[in-house]
C-alpha cells in the first residue's frame, strides 16, 4: 500500500454478493492516483471468498474476513481499524464507480473543509443515467404536538439525469448515501465510530451527527457512482438479504433513533421506515420491475 495515498476505500457488503467482483474491478480500473483498499468480507460464499483472497494478493489490499453476515455498520467500522489516512471513503459492493470519482470526492473534501461528501449516486444500467439521490434533507423536527420527527427526503430519486432542466453542480447538502460515502477521519475522532445498533438510517444518522458538531456535508456531482439493485437471486444473496433486512434488526434500529433522538413513540418517519422494509424484504430480488417503486430510501 502506498505510503502517498490520502484516502482509504472500505469496500464493504451491502445486501448482496454477487455484484462483487465487478465492483471492485471497476474501482481499480477507473481511480486513478494513489489509494489504500481496506475490504470487508462478511461470510460471502465460497465463489466470492475465493475470488477476494486471490484479488487481495494480486491488487495488495488488506482483506478481513468473517464467517458470519455483517451488517454494513459493522464491516465499516472494521475498516476503521485498518485507515491511516486522512480520508476514509465508505464504498457498498454493489455500485460501479464512475471515472474520476474519488479524485472528486477528495478534491471537495480539501476545498469545502467537508468531514463528508457523496457523489452523485445513479441507479441501473446503463451507468450515470437514472439518478437515485443527489442529496436531499435530514434534519429533526418538532410537530405541533411538541414531539420530535426525523426527516429524510432525497432530491431528484428516480429521475432521468437527462430530464432536469439544470445542471447540478456542487453545493452543501443535508444527506448523503452510504452507497459510497468519503468522511473525514476527524469526525470519527470527534463524534466515535459509526453506530453498530443501525442497520438502515445510518447515513442519516451519520449526516446528523456531522451537522450538529457544526460540520459540512457536501454533495459532489463531479462524482458519481451506479448502484446495482440485486435482481435475480441465488442462495447466498437471498440469505444476506434476509439477514441485511431481519425485522429484529429494523426493530432494533428504530428503538436506538428513537432513543438517540428523542423522537416520538408515534414518529411518522419510524412508522414509514418499518413499512418501507417490511415491503422490500417480503419481494426478496427476482426481477427488476418492481425496485424504482420502492426504493424511496434505499
Amino acid at each position: 500500500m502506498s505510503t502517498h495515498a490520502r484516502a482509504t476505500i472500505g469496500f464493504v457488503p451491502r445486501e448482496s454478493f454477487s455484484q462483487t467482483e465487478r465492483s471492485l474491478e471497476t474501482i481499480y480500473a477507473r481511480t486513478e492516483g494513489q489509494f489504500e483498499l481496506v475490504c470487508i468480507d462478511g461470510g460471502s460464499p465460497p465463489v466470492v471468498k475465493q475470488y477476494l483472497e486471490h484479488a487481495s494478493r494480486e491488487k495488495g489490499f488488506a482483506l478481513v474476513r468473517t464467517d458470519e453476515f455483517l451488517i454494513p455498520n459493522q464491516a465499516r467500522n472494521l475498516v476503521l481499524d485498518h485507515v491511516n489516512t486522512e480520508y476514509v471513503v465508505f464504498v457498498d459492493n454493489d455500485i460501479l464507480a464512475a471515472p474520476g470519482w474519488l479524485d472528486a470526492l477528495v478534491r471537495c473534501a480539501d476545498e469545502t473543509g467537508a468531514w463528508a461528501v457523496g457523489p452523485l449516486y445513479f441507479e441501473f444500467e446503463p451507468e450515470c443515467t437514472q439518478l437515485h439521490m443527489a442529496g436531499g434533507i435530514c434534519r429533526i423536527v418538532q410537530l405541533p404536538d411538541g414531539s420530535r420527527s426525523l426527516i429524510e427526503k432525497h432530491d431528484h430519486a428516480h429521475v432521468k439525469l437527462a430530464a432536469l432542466e439544470f445542471e447540478l453542480g456542487r453545493r452543501e447538502t443535508e444527506l448523503i448515501e452510504f452507497h459510497t460515502a468519503l468522511v473525514s477521519m476527524q469526525a470519527f475522532a470527534k463524534l466515535g465510530r459509526l453506530d453498530p445498533n443501525l442497520s438502515l438510517s445510518e447515513h442519516a444518522d451519520l449526516c446528523l451527527q456531522v451537522r450538529a458538531a457544526g460540520k459540512s456535508v457536501f454533495l459532489e456531482p463531479r462524482a458519481a457512482v451506479t448502484y446495482l439493485p440485486p435482481t435475480l437471486p441465488n442462495r447466498s444473496d437471498s440469505k444476506y438479504f434476509q439477514f441485511r433486512w431481519n425485522a429484529k434488526w429494523v426493530e432494533r434500529t428504530i428503538a436506538r433513533l428513537k432513543e438517540k433522538y428523542q423522537l416520538s413513540e408515534a414518529d411518522p418517519e419510524m412508522v414509514a421506515l418499518r413499512s418501507w422494509v417490511n415491503h422490500y424484504r417480503r419481494r426478496v430480488p427476482s426481477s427488476r420491475w418492481w425496485l424504482p417503486k420502492i426504493m424511496r430510501r434505499g
